[in-house]
């Protein structure tokens, strides 16, 4: 058959083995085909023999500005060597009225929020339906002229505890509360700067909000 989707399936600390073999009896009889199988795995077997001689090449590539929503599709864009992170990607986050990073599960309307890095003019330019733009300075260095926190805040992101600089200030913060129907505020990746790793790059961790690795890579073959 020709495959139509993807779902996701989450396992946590209460789950036991039988669990598991539920799920795989349940895919095995509503979703196999038995007829289909053995053909589908010769082909398989093939396309790995042959994939092992082909180049990989990036399809596409994609960076997510603001942890959760929507994410901005790019034909070239720089590199951190040193975390393999892409420049701005998940470096914000937007953050309710516990600390908690907000999450697109919880709340969908996150999917319409756009953003724009230009590096050119170093700025964010967020977007969404029925909103004018809202557009962000990315300089570090500007301080609080424009909104920005001195003292980083407690973020809570996928239970683990990070820190994040208020970005935009009120005006980010009404902009974002506005779309979304809920109070939050714009944070942005708060990292300090260990001084005795001056031969390095001085950090101490990684530098945004991702759940694990700084990159996520899909195979066409798996979608």
């Amino acid at each position: 058959g020709k495959p139509t989707g993807a779902i996701r399936a989450s396992f946590g600390k209460d789950s036991i083995w039988e669990d598991m073999d539920a799920l795989a009896s349940f895919i095995e009889k509503v979703f196999v085909s038995r007829r289909h199988v053995s053909l589908q795995t010769q082909q398989l077997n093939s396309g790995a023999n042959q994939s092992d001689n082909e180049p990989l090449v990036i399809a596409s590539l994609f960076v997510f500005p603001i942890k959760s929503c929507a994410a901005m599709r790019v034909r070239r864009w720089p590199i951190n060597r040193c975390t393999g992170k892409l420049a701005f990607d998940r470096e914000f986050a937007l953050v309710d009225s516990s600390g908690a990073a907000m999450r697109l599960h919880s709340y969908p309307k996150m999917s319409q929020i756009e953003s724009k890095i230009d590096l050119e003019h170093s700025i964010m330019i967020v977007s969404a339906p029925g909103h004018t733009n809202l557009v962000l300075s990315l300089d570090k260095t500007s301080g609080t002229a424009f909104g920005v926190s001195d003292t980083p805040r407690d973020v809570e992101v996928c239970g683990a505890l990070c820190k994040g600089s208020v970005w935009g200030g009120p005006e980010a913060s009404k902009w974002f509360s506005s779309v979304l129907g809920i109070r939050c505020w714009l944070a942005r990746h708060y990292e300090r700067v260990d001084p005795r790793k001056q031969s390095g790059t001085g950090h101490t961790g990684k530098d945004s909000y991702s759940n694990e690795a700084a990159l996520l890579v899909v195979s066409q073959r798996s979608i």
